[in-house]
């Protein structure tokens, strides 16, 4: 076997001190968790407001419950709106498409409950 001589056992001894003082590698991540379920979204609340569907043709949608309050729109007969309050004879609707309003009562049919 060959010797090394006392350069190259000095540096052999040199790398087996830096293998030695090398900081570990870093941890290996923990594996993954089961992936938690998302919890369930609540089951959605039936809306139980009433329904109402317009009995006459351009049956005008208004901003107060007043006839001298501006109209923001008029609506077609059978129109389906969504009661959300009844105050003084007059009904405050949402519309399919969102705008709200007041209609007077007597222009509406209950449809729902």
């Amino acid at each position: 076997m060959r010797s090394l001589g006392s350069a190259g056992s000095a540096l052999l001894l040199f790398a087996l001190a830096l293998t030695a003082c090398a900081p570990a590698p870093p941890p290996a991540p923990p594996p993954a968790a089961a992936a938690e379920a998302e919890p369930a979204p609540a089951p959605h609340a039936p809306d139980l407001r009433p329904t109402w569907v317009v009995k006459s043709d351009k049956t005008q949608l208004r901003e107060e419950p007043s006839t001298k309050s501006a109209v923001l729109g008029r609506l077609a007969k059978n129109t389906r709106v969504t009661g959300m309050e009844e105050k003084d004879g007059w009904v405050f609707v949402r519309l399919p498409d969102n705008r709200v309003g007041w209609i007077r009562a007597d222009l509406l049919r209950k449809d729902g409950p």
